[in-house]
C-alpha cells in the first residue's frame, strides 16, 4: 500500500509539473489554444490526440513527400523486390513515417503532444476533455506511427495520388505501409531518438513564434496584421 501510494504520487508530481511547463506558454480550455500577447489574443481549436486519429495528413503531404526528400525518392527506384524487404526497405519507411509526422506538425493545429524537457523518455498529449496525459514517449509514438499508417493505407489508391504521383511512388508507398504493419514495434524502438528530437524542436517552435508573435505590427484593433501565430 505504501508503495502504491508513494507511485501514485510520483505520477501526480509529473502530471502537475508538465502541465505547468506547458501552461506556462499556453492556456487550455476544451480543445482550444489561446495565445496572449499584448494587446491581442489568437484562438486555435487543437485536434485532440484521442480523436478518431491523433494526427493526420493528406494527399498533399504525402505526395510533397515523396517529391522533395531524396531519401524516399531512392526508395521508389529500389525495384519492389527492394523495397518489400525489411533488411533494405526499413530505412526509408522510417525515414517516410517521421517525414509524414513532421509535415504534420507543421501545422500548429495538430500539435496536440510535446516532450517533457526534463525526461525525454515521456510526452504530454492534449485529450478531448481539454486536458493534458502522461504517456511514455514509446506508447505515443505508436499511436502517432499508427495514424500516419492509416493515412498512408487510405490515400495510397486514392484518384489524387495516381494524379499527383508516379507508379513507383504509388507502390513505394504502399509497400512502406505493408512493411509498417508487420512490425510496428520495432519501427517505434528504432524511431526512439528521432521522435524525442523532432518533439523536443516541437517546443523550441513555439517559444520562436512567440518571438516573432511580440514583435509583429499592431493593427488599430490591437489584432496583428499578419495574422495570428499559434501555440
Amino acid at each position: 500500500m505504501a508503495e502504491q501510494k508513494q507511485l501514485t504520487e510520483t505520477l501526480q508530481t509529473q502530471v502537475t509539473r508538465l502541465a505547468t511547463l506547458i501552461e506556462a506558454q499556453i492556456n487550455i480550455n476544451n480543445g482550444t489554444i489561446i495565445h496572449r500577447q499584448t494587446n491581442n489574443i489568437a484562438v486555435m481549436n487543437i485536434h485532440p490526440w484521442d480523436g478518431q486519429l491523433c494526427i493526420n495528413v493528406g494527399a498533399d503531404e504525402i505526395a510533397a513527400a515523396f517529391h522533395e526528400n531524396a531519401r524516399l525518392r531512392e526508395y521508389t527506384k529500389l525495384g519492389n523486390e527492394s523495397m518489400a524487404s525489411q533488411v533494405t526497405g526499413s530505412p526509408y519507411v522510417m525515414e517516410l513515417l517521421m517525414d509524414l509526422v513532421k509535415r504534420a506538425h507543421a501545422d500548429p493545429a495538430n500539435r496536440n503532444v510535446y516532450l517533457d524537457p526534463k525526461r525525454s523518455d515521456q510526452v504530454l498529449v492534449l485529450k478531448k476533455d481539454g486536458k493534458w496525459e502522461v504517456l511514455p514517449l514509446l506508447e505515443a509514438s505508436r499511436t502517432l506511427f499508427d495514424s500516419i499508417s492509416v493515412c498512408m493505407n487510405l490515400e495510397a489508391l486514392s484518384p489524387k495520388m495516381e494524379k499527383d504521383l508516379p507508379m513507383e511512388a504509388r507502390n513505394a508507398l504502399a509497400i512502406a505501409g505493408l512493411l509498417y504493419s508487420e512490425e510496428p514495434e520495432g519501427y517505434v524502438k528504432r524511431a526512439k531518438g528521432s521522435m524525442a528530437a523532432h518533439l523536443a524542436n516541437c517546443r523550441e517552435k513555439v517559444k520562436q513564434e512567440e518571438t516573432q508573435s511580440a514583435k509583429k505590427p499592431q493593427a488599430d484593433n490591437g489584432q496583428a496584421l499578419s495574422g495570428p501565430i499559434f501555440d
